[in-house]
């Protein structure tokens, strides 16, 4: 296994304590890392999508007419 970049460990970190959708993972990066760290959108997706490759998280389901994904650990 890899060694975690500060990135992905931040999402990881995140998601953590609840479920939260993209939007939500980049307020709560911004949150505990002081504002100090913001990832952008297309950073946090491929993130997300290695995360879930991996099996550290996996996708929740959400309504059917909704974008939203949210992940959890």
């Amino acid at each position: 296994m890899k060694p975690l970049s500060e990135s992905t460990y931040l999402v990881l970190l995140a998601l953590y304590q609840e479920p939260l959708h993209g939007y939500g993972i980049i307020k709560m990066i911004e949150h505990i890392s002081g504002g100090t760290f913001i990832i952008a959108p297309g950073t946090l997706y491929g993130i997300l999508t290695n995360l879930v490759k991996q099996q550290y998280i996996e996708t929740l389901s959400e309504e059917k007419d909704s974008r939203k994904k949210r992940h959890t650990s």
